[in-house]
């Protein structure tokens, strides 16, 4: 299937301001909250491709800094 997506690995920013996997591996958010935590409001989830182009998700706390996909409506 064809999404016309494509991007580069980004990596991911955690709670303290360090940057980690840059050049290996994207991480995105998703729209969808998480029910993660004890806040039901921190945790979202995200989608990471990797190295080897697979595709995988899980929820993740929203603190941390992710890529994100900005997509515009058909006029």
């Amino acid at each position: 299937m064809i999404f016309g997506f494509s991007a580069l690995p980004g990596g991911s920013r955690g709670l303290k301001g360090g940057f980690g996997l840059a050049g290996d591996a994207g991480y995105w958010w998703t729209a969808t909250e998480a029910p993660g935590g004890p806040d039901s409001n921190a945790y979202a989830y995200l989608k990471i491709i990797g190295h080897d182009d697979n595709l995988d998700g899980f929820d993740y706390d929203k603190r941390d800094g992710l890529s994100v996909r900005c997509v515009a409506d058909n006029p």
